[in-house]
């Protein structure tokens, strides 16, 4: 059984939470932790996927932006979804035979339908990491945004 958890606190430290993850190289366990010194400073709002074991599968951080003056591109922003190594490409039954990224995306989703109830956001924004992603992106409805590497979903 899976769930996800919002971790605060002790649960934060940068060291720590980037332990509990495998990497397919240095960058990618740098950026977690800048990301969780972002989260520590409530910049963003990390979200993890376990298992009832307590191992951690993925994570997702989320923020909000306003990418005009005119706050027609209210977003809810994926700074990052990740997978540990040793979970990508796999798909899970306690996820509806998704892998743990698609999985991941269908939450931030949910979240965006829900935030949109209450408050006015008109989009889920990304900055896709390579040019296979950003693909990868397109083909779940994501549309590129101008000359900018950003691309916005509608909700």
């Amino acid at each position: 059984m899976f769930k996800l958890i919002t971790p605060e606190g002790a649960e934060l430290f940068p060291g720590s939470f980037a332990k509990r993850f495998q990497y397919a190289d240095d960058f990618e366990r740098q950026y977690v932790v800048k990301l969780v010194k972002f989260a520590q400073r409530d910049r963003v709002r990390i979200h993890v996927l376990v298992d009832n074991a307590g191992n951690s599968y993925g994570f997702l951080a989320l923020s909000f932006s306003s990418f005009d003056k005119d706050s027609k591109r209210a977003s809810i922003v994926i700074d990052y979804i990740f997978t540990s190594r040793n979970y990508r490409g796999k798909s899970y039954t306690g996820l509806g035979n998704m892998s743990v990224f698609e999985h991941l995306l269908g939450v931030t989703y949910q979240a965006a339908i829900t935030i949109k109830k209450t408050v006015p956001v008109r989009f889920i924004a990304l900055q896709p990491a390579s040019d296979r992603l950003a693909a990868y992106y397109e083909r779940a409805d994501f549309k590129p945004f101008g000359n900018t590497d950003w691309m916005f979903l509608s909700i």
